[in-house]
Formats: structure tokens, sequence, C-alpha cells
């Protein structure tokens, strides 16, 4: 039984293709960044220090705020991503923001800027009858 020549030349070649390296076949999509600013709300202040992260691929990236509220996170899987911020507060709850992005292979996204909204405050001194300051006062607010 003869085979012919065109046949023996193509299973030889499917052959070769079976048999090489996987890690060719399957090369890792090229990560992306994304970087911003993150500032406070209304006043526009830098907001230093802020945790910043990204979920991508089942992969957590994390960053820290500069001194301008600058952030870069590196190494993100293109898709669709949260950028989550949170910053702690000296009193009170923690401030948060997210914003939703669509990063591309090998994108770098910047300008991916968030604001920080500062929770309403009341300040003020309490006083006595001669109007002397009342050390160690403490004051609540009730509210319907």
């Amino acid at each position: 039984m003869r085979i012919p020549f065109t046949v023996l030349v193509s299973l030889l070649a499917a052959h070769s293709l079976s048999a090489q390296d996987p890690s060719i076949l399957s090369a890792p999509t090229p990560s992306g960044s994304i970087s911003g600013r993150i500032v406070y709300s209304p006043t526009g202040a830098p907001v230093p220090d802020a945790d910043v992260s990204a979920r991508a691929a089942g992969v957590r990236v994390d960053a820290k705020t500069d001194a301008q509220g600058h952030y870069l996170l590196k190494g993100i899987q293109p898709g669709g991503i949260t950028v989550n911020v949170s910053k702690d507060q000296p009193q009170g709850f923690p401030l948060h923001a997210s914003r939703r992005v669509q990063l591309g292979q090998a994108q770098d996204l910047a300008s991916v800027d968030m604001k920080l909204a500062i929770p309403p405050q009341i300040k003020g001194r309490v006083i006595d009858q001669n109007k002397e300051p009342v050390p160690d006062m403490q004051v609540m607010l009730v509210a319907r």
C-alpha cells in the first residue's frame, strides 16, 4: 500500500503542530494599567494615603495615593474593572468611592479620577452663662 506524498506531508504537519509547546499557543494576555487622582469633594483638595484597588481575573491589585492624590495600578488584566477607593477618617466612618471602567489589552487608562465626599460636620464651642468654655462636654446630635 502506497501513501500519496501530500497525505504523508499533511500527517507529519499535524503531528508537529500537536507536539508544539502549549505555552506558545496560550500566551498570557497583555496586562494594562489604570491611573488617576483622588480628591475631596467639594474642595478639590488631594487625598493622600488613600487605598486604591482593582480586581481583574481573580487578581487584586493595590496602590496608595501620593501626597497629591495620584495613584497607579499596574499589571491589570483586560476586561470590566471596578476601581475602589477608601480613606480612613480620624473620626467617623471611612470614605468610599468606586468607578467601573473597561480596560483593553495592553491599555494604559489615565485620568480615572474620583472624588471622596466629605461628610457634613457640625462644629462649635460649648460655653456657660458667663461665656466661658465648658471643658470635656459631650455633645450629641439627635435627629428624626
